[in-house]
């Protein structure tokens, strides 16, 4: 049974001590993320932001009896595997999380490892379930591609998801 949909678009509020957790993970990780061109303080900011979305998914799911793996707040110098968490009936997943700057746009990455993609939005530090997409329910008129050519989904697709 598909728990996720329970907590689409509930949400749950990153606690100072956990904040506090994810700034130190990464001011000891910042140095191994790949710049893809980003200034220092974009490559800050985008951790931050995507650990909070981690943090915030976690909370989520354990606060409502989902199966989740633990929270990956170790440096690790060739990322994360590809996914951030194993969730219910042992589905890989990549969390990807927007904030008030990025509103309609989910990147996709160029590693793909994991059964699904899950959505969190982020006010501040509270942290709401958008949706989750498996990548069997991805077609590829879903793909866009911008100026870059870098993928993303967008965000309609979570909001419109069954998980």
């Amino acid at each position: 049974m598909n728990k996720l949909n329970l907590i689409k678009n509930k949400s749950v509020s990153i606690t100072k001590e956990e904040e506090t957790q994810i700034m130190n993970f990464v001011n000891e990780s910042v140095g191994t993320h790949l710049s893809q061109g980003r200034t220092i303080e974009l490559v800050r900011s985008n951790i931050t932001i995507g650990k909070l979305g981690e943090m915030g998914f976690h909370k989520l799911c354990k606060e409502n009896d989902i199966p989740i793996t633990d929270i990956k707040l170790e440096n690790k110098k060739y990322g994360d595997g590809g996914f951030d968490f194993i969730v219910e009936e042992d589905k890989r997943t990549d969390v990807k999380t927007l904030d008030q700057n990025w509103k309609k746009r989910v990147y996709l990455g160029t590693t793909v490892k994991n059964d699904m993609w899950t959505l969190i939005m982020l006010n501040d530090l509270n942290a709401v379930y958008i949706g989750s997409l498996e990548r069997k329910d991805i077609r590829v008129c879903d793909l866009r591609y911008d100026d870059k050519q870098r993928v993303y989904l967008d965000k309609e697709l979570f909001e419109k998801s069954t998980y």
